[in-house]
């Protein structure tokens, strides 16, 4: 089933969105995640799409644990990403409830990392992070290069066993110019797992775009939405 899942940005302890991943771009939209998170449970979302904007840069999760066991709290199931490096990292987001784990830079800088996380927390919630740039995968919070291309990183994926990828297209994100169909089109003839979009969002018109390409794709499972929800929902009630 397609589903719209909100994002939270998180830098800093604030939730902020990055206009096409540059950290010299910073939009900050609250002081709060918890209350963010909040008016997402309000309207009737399930999930949270947790990004550990200071992990992803610097490789430290610590800063995101105590804001994923509030958000489950609240009752939303957490979606993280950012940071994840180290055996120890995958172990403590399990230990804090998060329900699917987003690996990027891992993924495809060590091949038995990403092997080991398939198997200790299973292959259902590990997601791996297709940050795309033009047709070159981007790691590092989108700052190196990761010597992949969209169709190498898809076979190399899928020979792993992956099931879930979460593909982004770096040059829209946070621009609200609408999202690349034709990237997710693409995608879903190549990738036989369940695909979640991101990147580019501007209207519900947009939304609903997405949502008809899932109908002639199954396998697009979810479409993450960040910077169109906050300028149209929360920039005056989350401050």
């Amino acid at each position: 089933m397609f589903q719209i899942i909100p994002a939270i940005d998180v830098l800093e302890g604030k939730v902020v969105r990055l206009l096409k991943g540059d950290y010299d771009k910073v939009t900050v939209y609250s002081e709060d995640p918890i209350l963010v998170a909040k008016r997402i449970k309000e309207r009737k979302y399930n999930w949270v799409h947790l990004v550990n904007l200071d992990g992803a840069r610097y490789g430290d999760i610590e800063g995101v644990l105590d804001i994923i066991e509030k958000i489950k709290q609240i009752g939303l199931l957490v979606e993280v990403g950012g940071g994840i490096r180290e055996k120890e990292d995958i172990e403590r987001l399990m230990e804090v409830g998060t329900d699917r784990i987003v690996i990027g830079t891992m993924a495809f800088k060590d091949k038995d990392f990403l092997s080991w996380a398939l198997d200790r927390v299973g292959k259902e919630k590990i997601v791996v992070g297709v940050d795309v740039k033009g047709r070159e995968v981007r790691i590092r919070g989108w700052m190196e290069s990761s010597g992949f291309d969209i169709d190498s990183a898809v076979k190399y994926l899928q020979g792993l066993g992956v099931e879930w990828i979460l593909c982004t297209d770096v040059s829209r994100d946070g621009t609200q110019e609408g999202p690349n169909l034709d990237l997710y089109r693409n995608l879903c003839n190549m990738f036989s797992g369940k695909i979640l979009a991101s990147g580019g969002v501007g209207s519900w018109e947009d939304i609903d775009k997405v949502n008809l390409l899932s109908q002639q794709f199954p396998n697009l499972s979810g479409l993450i939405v960040g910077r169109f929800f906050y300028e149209t929902w929360f920039v005056n009630e989350s401050k």
